[in-house]
């Protein structure tokens, strides 16, 4: 995917002992047509502390998603 980081949108939402987790969000209009529900999510990418290693990554829907003619809510 191709799309890009909001530079506005780094920050750190959590710093314990075990993780590091970095948060981001796509810029919407950088986006593909495919991906573009990625604009209304916050990323969150945990590095753990003693691996130095990212292990996981997920994103966190902070809209509403449309599925065609259904609507689920979060």
């Amino acid at each position: 995917m191709n799309g890009e980081i909001d530079e506005n949108a780094w920050g750190i939402e959590k710093d314990d002992n075990e993780f590091l987790v970095i948060k981001f969000k796509y810029d919407k209009t950088t986006l593909p047509k495919k991906y573009a529900f990625l604009g209304d999510c916050k990323g969150l990418a945990y590095f753990n502390k003693k691996t130095l290693r990212l292990e996981k990554a997920e994103f966190v829907n902070e809209q509403p998603l449309k599925i065609k003619i259904f609507k689920a809510l979060t």
